[in-house]
């Protein structure tokens, strides 16, 4: 994980990434020890914003309590109520056609999501995650700060030293491509979830492609998980008619 704590002026953003390549490993576990990563400098920062310091010795409590707010979202996770085509898919051997219609018009939420990996970590499932992030070849990685945001308003927020332009950085933003699965496999079953800009954006062709939402892709549409990984490392993924909506 890449936790970056950016602070400049009065404000202060703690921002706890996910490796690129995260391989095999138990979701429920893994989950934790990222939401304690996003836990920990939070409450830290706020010792230090209302106390004025955090002492050494309080570390353990603050530990303490970091780990029972992320067993407490783990028990939320747990316990989420999820559509029923969701158990479906990770509980029954289904042809392609079958989990077609069954996720096609789904709507779920980010927090939905995150409940299914962790269901089916319960399940025993493992817990991939990958990411392929490609800017415009005119520019160079070693060129950019460590964090862009570019506002709704065209305004950006940035952070780190950079000779880029704020136009060039916009163009950055704008052009960069990024895609991020999610796949959950068990005994030779997988389920890829996978996300892209123009499908976040709303930005894509075929049924819902103008709406937020991500992919899904299995075993059973006829591609190799190491297939599909190779291609998604090199920018591109298959395709897939099956988008499930993303909702607040």
């Amino acid at each position: 994980m890449a936790l970056f704590n950016i602070k400049e002026k009065d404000i202060t953003a703690i921002i706890n990434e996910m490796e690129e390549n995260v391989e095999n490993v138990d979701p429920i576990s893994y989950f934790k020890a990222y939401h304690i990563r996003s836990i920990l400098p939070t409450i830290v920062h706020l010792l230090e914003r209302f106390l004025g310091f955090c002492p050494q010795s309080w570390f353990a409590s603050v530990k303490f309590v970091a780990e029972e707010i992320a067993d407490k979202q783990i028990k939320e996770s747990k316990e989420m109520v999820l559509p029923s085509q969701l158990y479906d898919i990770l509980d029954r051997c289904l042809f392609k056609h079958e989990q077609v219609n069954l996720l096609h018009g789904l709507e779920i939420t980010p927090l939905q999501l995150g409940g299914l990996i962790i269901q089916a970590g319960t399940r025993g499932y493992r817990f991939c995650n990958y990411c392929f992030r490609g800017i415009p070849k005119e520019y160079k990685e070693k060129d950019l700060p460590t964090f862009i945001y570019l506002k709704d308003d065209g305004n950006l927020d940035t952070y780190g030293y950079t000779t880029l332009s704020n136009g060039q950085l916009r163009d950055i933003v704008k052009r960069s491509k990024f895609i991020i699965a999610r796949i959950l496999e068990k005994d030779n079953l997988w389920h890829c979830f996978y996300q892209t800009k123009s499908g976040i954006q709303g930005k894509e062709k075929g049924d819902y492609g103008s709406r937020p939402h991500i992919h899904y892709i299995s075993d059973s549409f006829g591609i190799s998980k190491e297939d599909f990984i190779k291609a998604l490392k090199g920018g591109r993924v298959p395709s897939t008619k099956v988008h499930i909506l993303l909702s607040e």
